[in-house]
């Protein structure tokens, strides 16, 4: 982290010399003559090459790598389809299109998100369905998003030059953005967030535009790579309040105003097509909006500790419910000495800096809550943009206490210095994670031994090659961490009917249907399956109906009622 005052005294003014575009990029706002040689555009663009090639170094292991955990779908099906049906396609077509047609059944979450889609059919239509492919164009925009973490900190942050890079820095390579480059079903994170950068850009420029066509035409613009971000993600609708809320503690309350407004109704013509798109409305398994918005602290909380910390980074790290209050009443106190300290220094100090970081994250993840409630897990994908405002936060604070008490500022440094290495041998260890199933799900278990979905993940590894006594004690102790894992159920289900266990599997598998309502058309196929293998055909003939009762083109079912009961006294079809 960066430590000692930052110089801002550049920043917020028209260069009378040199080009727009770099105004835009660079945010060059005084004279070349002004800098001094260690500040000198030069030695910026040295220092983010060799940032660019510390992040080839770390993340070009990558292009070896398997597809892993949800990875799988893009060797599937769905992007066989035309192009434009696949464009008006939602996420829940992607993972499981079978479910949609499940009667009683309502979707409760779907996702818009076309141009994700367009990017990976893109990467196909090019080599095919190869990992490798995926893999380079993910690092691919992760080293675009390095750069643009570079310039957004320059312009919305209002950062000094080096302090800059060093934001970038952390930004680009620090362990907890792993997950988004690594995972190649986290190309939405990533993609969403080179709109979202861009469109931060674009803000600045109207901000600073001294015509008000410029002004209006650079919110258009900043509008646009908004509406792009939420159709490849959801995460940033928060970015309009961001940019009046960072325009505030800079001094300038009507700087972004403009580029609010042009991405208000981007927001809400984008809301307009999602509406008609989904299948369903979305739902907050029993929470209530609030609740959701209250949570916010925490989660930001969860990510601060993963960044100062981050020994226990998996897919499956869990998100504390108790946190919340306690959080929420740390974050009424932060923003309370956050204010009195603005108001002190004025625009220019730290405590803007800081405010302006915490704005931007607190947008970003504002949608968060609902993935992370879904799942009781702080995802690390789900920070990748927000991050650059939490490190430009801690790093404010931290140049300001060396400000105020030069003799820590020794002690500061040796600790930063200590921290970034200590980071080193972890972001090696956490991209090794990604290469396969086996080392992703056996380091989440490592991580987390109490985590039912870990030990769901290992559990389907080993079934998936056939060795079911070893998976079924996995499944066995998935099932007892979470009663309600019906995917650790069915599973386990399947992986008795596999050992001849009949009669656990069924029941077993009854847990699993009774979980969802009587809705789980597979657990009762496969209870059809037991009955059948235990030689009770007329059993086995009522699942069988009643599975394809509940999804009428479960082609399983269909296929096992006809072969097996069209001819016995079973039931008739459905």
């Amino acid at each position: 982290m960066v430590t000692g005052p930052f110089s801002d005294d550049n920043v917020g003014k028209v260069c009378p010399s040199g080009s727009r575009w770099r105004q835009f990029v660079r945010g060059e706002n005084r004279p070349l003559s002004g800098m001094s040689v260690v500040d000198s555009p030069r030695n910026i663009r040295i220092a983010l090459l060799l940032l660019g090639a510390l992040f080839l170094v770390q993340f070009g292991r990558t292009l070896s790598y398997g597809l892993v955990w949800d990875d799988t779908v893009f060797q599937g099906s769905f992007y066989q389809q035309p192009l434009g049906r696949l464009l008006r396609s939602t996420q829940q077509e992607q993972l499981d299109a079978v479910l949609l047609e499940t009667r009683g059944f309502h979707v409760p979450f779907d996702s818009y998100r076309p141009l994700a889609s367009l990017s990976y059919w893109f990467d196909i239509q090019i080599a095919g369905p190869h990992a490798a492919v995926f893999h380079a164009h993910n690092v691919l925009l992760g080293l675009l998003n390095l750069f643009l973490g570079f310039a957004t900190a320059r312009r919305l942050f209002r950062l000094g030059n080096w302090h800059a890079v060093l934001c970038a820095a952390f930004f680009g390579l620090h362990p907890l953005q792993i997950e988004a480059v690594s995972y190649v079903a986290a190309r939405s994170d990533l993609l969403a967030g080179t709109f979202t950068l861009l469109s931060a850009l674009a803000a600045c420029a109207s901000a600073d535009a001294q015509k008000v066509r410029d002004r209006w035409g650079f919110a258009t613009v900043s509008a646009l790579a908004l509406a792009a971000s939420l159709l490849t993600k959801e995460a940033a609708l928060g970015i309009p309040l961001a940019l009046l809320a960072i325009g505030f503690v800079q001094g300038r309350p009507r700087a972004f105003a403009a580029t609010a407004a042009v991405q208000t109704a981007a927001i809400g013509v984008w809301l307009f097509l999602r509406a008609l798109l989904l299948h369903s409305a979305d739902g907050l398994n029993g929470e209530s909006p609030m609740a959701m918005i209250l949570a916010i602290p925490a989660v930001l909380a969860g990510y601060v500790e993963a960044l100062l910390l981050p020994t226990d980074l998996s897919i499956e790290r869990p998100f504390h419910t108790g946190w919340v209050p306690w959080c929420l009443a740390l974050a009424v106190i932060l923003a309370a000495a956050l204010f009195l300290a603005r108001k002190r220094q004025g625009p220019g100090g730290a405590a803007a800096q800081a405010s302006s970081g915490l704005c931007w994250s607190g947008a970003l993840l504002a949608t968060s809550p609902f993935g992370v409630y879904s799942f009781h897990v702080l995802s690390d994908r789900y920070v990748y943009a927000s991050l650059l405002g939490l490190i430009v936060a801690c790093s404010a604070l931290l140049g300001e206490i060396s400000h105020h008490r030069p003799r820590l500022t020794p002690f500061i440094l040796g600790l930063s210095l200590l921290w970034t290495t200590a980071l080193l041998p972890i972001a090696v260890r956490q991209v090794r994670t990604w290469r396969d199933d086996t080392a992703l799900y056996a380091h989440a278990l490592g991580m987390q031994p109490d985590s039912s979905m870990a030990n769901y993940h290992v559990g389907t590894v080993l079934a998936q090659d056939q060795r079911w006594e070893q998976a079924l004690p996995f499944f066995s102790r998935a099932a007892a961490l979470d009663p309600y894992n019906v995917f650790a159920l069915n599973n386990q289900g399947v992986t008795l009917l596999n050992l001849g266990r009949w009669a656990d599997a069924i029941q077993t598998l009854k847990r699993a249907v009774a979980l969802t309502g009587g809705l789980n058309y597979r657990a009762i196929f496969n209870i059809g399956v037991a009955h059948d293998g235990a030689g009770r055909i007329e059993q086995a003939c009522k699942a069988y109906a009643r599975a394809n009762k509940v999804n009428p083109v479960y082609e399983p079912a269909k296929l096992a009622f006809r072969d097996r009961c069209a001819s016995s006294p079973g039931p008739a079809a459905p």
